[in-house]
């Protein structure tokens, strides 16, 4: 009885994956205002700094235009540089 149980459960999880996902796109858009910020404050490589200013900006458009999931890895390398630049 256990492992239908588990199974059910399984078969749920990948049923609202999809959801969750797309539910993660929309709150990379969020991270933009934050990410923002971060740049003002960023002392590393000028060649690091302008990367991620473009990723901002490109990850902005992309935001504006409906287009969440495009703009996640835009904002993921925006958010790793920033992040490495302020642990220094």
């Amino acid at each position: 009885m256990s492992r239908s149980f588990a199974v059910i459960a399984v078969a749920a999880a990948l049923m609202s994956a999809p959801a969750i996902a797309q539910s993660s796109k929309a709150k990379s858009c969020e991270l933009l205002p934050e990410l923002k910020q971060g740049l003002k404050h960023f002392d590393g490589k000028p060649a690091d700094r302008d990367r991620a200013k473009w990723q901002i900006e490109t990850a902005e458009k992309l935001c504006k235009d409906g287009k969440a999931g495009e703009a996640k890895g835009y904002i993921d390398v925006a958010h790793g540089l920033v992040l490495k630049d302020h642990k220094h």
